[in-house]
């Protein structure tokens, strides 16, 4: 079960993140899938208008699989992200950089599809690459 659950979240990215295919979204996620950390998501449908508001902002969004482990129902990922914020993200008008940046994610699964979530993002890195926040040695008035 376990190598099966990886080969479904390793098509899950490489097909809705990547190739940005989010019509798929119904064949990897369950319907009342439950995402830890993401308030805004409560099911399927607000989990894909994510996805769309995030892959607007980094139109060459690139989602790079580092490390994959798998035991029962659960596959860890841990995964590099770069684009560049041409569109509005999280409120934030498009500054036009480019950024790179990491995470971890904890997908379960069940009946093949991810039924839960759970991700920690290096958002504070991915702030400073865009200008949005100081970085470490920059002064602040």
């Amino acid at each position: 079960m376990s190598e099966e659950n990886k080969a479904i979240v390793h098509r899950y990215v490489e097909q809705v993140w990547n190739a940005r295919k989010l019509d798929l979204f119904e064949q990897f996620v369950a319907e009342d899938i439950v995402h830890h950390g993401a308030p805004e998501v409560t099911d399927r449908e607000s989990m894909k208008k994510t996805a769309a508001m995030i892959l607007d902002a980094f139109p060459d969004w690139q989602e790079t699989i580092d490390d994959e482990i798998a035991e029962g129902d659960r596959v860890v990922q841990r995964q590099t992200y770069s684009g560049t914020h041409h569109g509005e993200f999280l409120g934030i008008p498009a500054t036009g950089k480019h950024a790179v940046w990491s995470g971890i994610w904890v997908f379960r699964l069940a009946g093949g599809k991810i039924v839960e979530l759970w991700g920690q993002v290096d958002q504070l890195s991915m702030m400073q690459q865009l200008g949005l926040m100081p970085s470490p040695g920059q002064g602040g008035d």
